[in-house]
């Protein structure tokens, strides 16, 4: 799980099918930005889905909650917390409260 590769935040309207909410996303469908935890920000293009490398390295996914180890419990208040969106769009990826 190296640093470079580990997400630890994105812009608001990032869905599971790695594509941006064109309503709940900051900037539309356009795209959104992702902090790796090494510090690096990277704009995702929103033209095309999102694809992160997964936690165990075994591949791609466009589901960012596949990028981080959930049997880490100092990473699971990220992912395991999230649940769906239930508006517009129910593949949105947010916080549950």
């Amino acid at each position: 799980m190296p640093p470079a590769t580990t997400p630890l935040a994105f812009t608001r309207g990032l869905c599971k099918d790695g594509t941006w909410d064109e309503q709940v996303g900051l900037y539309g469908s356009k795209g959104g930005y992702v902090v790796f935890c090494d510090g690096h920000v990277t704009w995702v293009d929103g033209s095309r889905p999102a694809k992160f490398l997964k936690w165990d390295q075994s591949g791609y996914a466009a589901n960012i909650c596949e990028a981080v180890p959930l049997d880490l419990p100092q990473m699971r208040i990220g992912c395991a917390g999230w649940a769906v969106y239930q508006g517009e769009n129910p593949n949105v990826i947010t916080f549950e409260e």
